[in-house]
């Protein structure tokens, strides 16, 4: 029983940090190039 716990924890934890590290890494790339989130002037609102 306790290594049923400990593997459930095991998996988790090991979730948690794949987690955290496809996210750290999806949001460490250059933004996008003009396009999509491209900023928009002043000018565009008059």
């Amino acid at each position: 029983m306790a290594g049923k716990v400990v593997r459930a924890l095991g998996l988790a934890a090991l979730a948690a940090v794949g987690v955290w590290w496809g996210r750290l890494i999806a949001h460490s790339k250059d933004p996008a190039p003009e396009g999509r989130w491209r900023e928009i002037s002043d000018d565009a609102f008059e």
